[in-house]
């Protein structure tokens, strides 16, 4: 496939009314670009507790890693891989307080901005990527809505996939958790995929969207995915 194409995949789940920025604020993940070389990274729990933990990433299975496999890191030195921990998916999630957005999380006027490259050398592989929201106390029983998408990879390590969405944050919402998953269905055992340069950005409009909701599972979200391919030129290993 020729990777200086566009491909927009996915269904719109929500149709916005585009309207302008009145402020956006810089990425508010940490370790975003996975350059802290943490080879493995802490467990879920360290992150999702209870409470939650802000400012680093946990995983059921995966690490920091420099150019591997075939596959130079998209951004700085290091990148994501994730391998086959068992269950449906095998997923990595960071913790984010927005309760600095509260005023306008709950007037409806914040959407929030997530995005990350995806690569594997594997065939048939699954980028299981989520946002879910809460309403703290900052623990799993203030879960007040969530979004999960997927994304079929290429198998090829000289391309970095780009996953995109943008959501409206429920009234309420104080945490946001992040996942960075690949399904399991799919992933072997002695496989790994990989995530770079990661963000999640919060922007406050200055009127609320005009939306159409549709339902995907049990989420509703404003949101657009799309897919760029880009070629990298491969670093001799």
């Amino acid at each position: 496939m020729n990777s200086s194409r566009n491909w927009f995949v996915g269904l719109t789940i929500i149709a916005a009314m585009a309207c302008p920025s009145a402020n956006a604020f810089g990425n508010l993940l940490s370790d975003a670009s996975f350059e802290n070389a943490i080879n493995p990274l802490p467990g879920l729990a360290s992150v999702v507790g209870p409470p939650f933990s802000p400012g680093f990433w946990g995983t059921e299975g995966g690490g920091e890693v420099p150019a591997e496999n075939g596959i130079t890191p998209a951004h700085l030195q290091h990148m994501l891989y994730m391998y086959n921990a068992g269950g449906a998916v095998t997923q990595t999630f960071q913790a984010v307080d927005v309760s600095s957005f509260a005023t306008a999380i709950d007037s409806g006027q914040a959407i929030a901005d997530f995005r990350a490259l995806v690569n594997t050398y594997l065939t048939g592989q699954v980028f299981v990527p989520g946002l879910l929201f809460y309403a703290g106390p900052n623990d799993w029983g203030s879960h007040i809505g969530s979004w999960f998408g997927n994304l079929w990879l290429d198998s090829d390590p000289a391309t970095w996939e780009i996953f995109a969405v943008s959501a409206p944050l429920p009234v309420n919402t104080r945490w946001i958790v992040v996942q960075l998953g690949y399904s399991n269905s799919y992933l072997p055992r002695d496989g790994r995929a990989y995530v770079d340069a990661v963000g999640l950005d919060i922007r406050i409009v200055p009127e609320p969207a005009s939306v159409m909701v549709f339902g995907l599972g049990g989420a509703c979200l404003v949101g657009w995915a799309y897919l760029a391919r880009r070629r990298r030129h491969r670093t001799p290993r």
